[in-house]
């Protein structure tokens, strides 16, 4: 299943994942708990659209197909799933996928409540960069940037994931 992204992030996917464990009264679901329909343990992996189609604004436009960057959550099961991630998107056009680098720290996302429940869960967040994150408004009022996303490039990158 796929799920839209939450507004304030942290915040939002902590009241998410409450909802799973079936603490929720109502999540949208016609009256039911999304725990009712979609439960904690349902859940085999999750894969979140971290900062991708925001590299317009420092790659330059003859790049065709500019990296994203997959950062498998520390656990067990991350860096499995980050590997076929990358595997599944090698035959794709106008999108590049590679590793993050060792030593890079897994990027604020709202994986963080998965992770914080389940320590090896398999998880991976996709992002055009492949370092530190660094944003001082990530998750604020300030935090924005959407009209800045490319959308084409989120889709490429979602068919990917489709396989």
């Amino acid at each position: 299943a796929a799920f839209a992204a939450e507004d304030w992030g942290y915040a939002g996917s902590r009241r998410f994942l409450w909802e799973l464990a079936g603490g929720g009264a109502d999540a949208g679901f016609g009256g039911a708990n999304v725990g009712d329909i979609l439960g904690l343990g349902d859940v085999d992996a999750a894969i979140e659209l971290g900062a991708i189609g925001l590299a317009h604004r420092r790659i330059p436009p003859d790049v065709a197909s500019p990296t994203v960057f997959v950062h498998a959550a520390p656990g067990v099961g991350g860096a499995g799933l980050a590997d076929a991630i990358v595997e599944t998107g090698v035959d794709v056009p106008g999108v590049s996928l590679r590793r993050s680098a060792d030593g890079v720290p897994f990027p604020p996302s709202s994986t963080f409540s998965l992770l914080r429940r389940d320590a090896n869960a398999r998880a991976a967040v996709l992002a055009e960069y492949d370092d530190r994150y660094v944003d001082p408004f990530y998750g604020g009022a300030w935090d924005s940037g959407v009209h800045a996303v490319d959308p084409a490039r989120m889709a490429r990158v979602a068919v990917v994931l489709a396989k």
